[in-house]
């Protein structure tokens, strides 16, 4: 193998190394940000009561709330004037 031919091989290998190392990084956040939102859900559920429904206002903006009778929820934002 040539010089130039082993010089790109390692960039290429030193490239895919710090190409898994950013998709680890990423696996790792995204791991903590899903167990996050499961825990927020969890814990909104928790607080609302079947049949729910009412209106948030957080930062300025306002969000509808339901909880239908099967625990689901769903948080829109209202285009309140």
């Amino acid at each position: 193998m040539s010089e130039e031919q082993e010089a790109k091989d390692m960039n290429r290998r030193i490239e895919l190394s710090m190409a898994v190392g950013r998709y680890l990084g990423s696996v790792e956040r995204f791991d903590r940000a899903s167990k996050d939102f499961s825990q927020r859900c969890k814990e909104l559920r928790e607080k609302l009561q079947p049949g729910e429904r009412f209106v948030a206002k957080i930062d300025w903006l306002y969000y509808i709330v339901e909880m239908d009778n099967d625990g689901n929820f769903e948080v829109t934002k209202a285009n309140i004037i």
